[in-house]
């Protein structure tokens, strides 16, 4: 039973791995990012003067990737506490939020940090969330995925999110 249990796991994760190799990148003008999703995402309204945000929802599954120029006050901090404070108050935000995991990582020589959390309220189900953020510069950059724990593959998201690359200043 056990065996089958995991041979169908992986072949779920496989699959949803395989599917990302035929997704399309996305690069906004301006940006200096490009991800990979497996779609088209939409543009949100601007909640921070200055921020982009865009949003893939799929169901119960949300890909998420947002930038913006560090504010002042931000400037003068080192990397690792502008991702700290980012991850702190992303966490602080989110009703039932819990941080179940948190690791930093260098992309192209530039600090990022992800972490995992779990969202928990009565009369709704637990979502889990793994996002990434990296300094690059004085641009902060912001990407993740967010679905109901059942739909949640970390071996898949850890994947889509490997997808995302700063690029050259044009």
């Amino acid at each position: 039973m056990l065996r089958m249990a995991l041979a169908v796991a992986l072949s779920a994760g496989i699959s949803v791995c395989e599917e990302a190799a035929l997704w399309r990148d996305f690069s906004p003008p301006g940006g200096g990012f490009s991800i990979r999703l497996p779609g088209t995402p939409t543009e949100q309204p601007q909640t921070t003067e200055g921020m982009r945000q865009f949003e893939l929802k799929t169901g119960d599954q949300d890909y998420v990737v947002s930038y913006a120029d560090l504010i002042a006050e931000m400037k003068g901090l080192a990397p690792e506490q502008v991702l700290e404070k980012l991850r702190d108050d992303f966490v602080r935000k989110v009703p039932g939020g819990k941080l179940i995991d948190s690791a930093r990582f260098k992309i192209g020589g530039n600090t990022g940090l992800s972490w995992v959390l779990e969202s928990a309220g009565p009369g709704r189900p637990t979502f889990k969330m793994k996002m990434s953020a990296v300094v690059a510069g004085d641009r902060l950059f912001h990407y993740g995925f967010i679905a109901r724990d059942d739909l949640f593959n970390e071996v898949a998201v850890d994947r889509y999110l490997e997808t995302f690359e700063l690029l050259p200043p044009r």
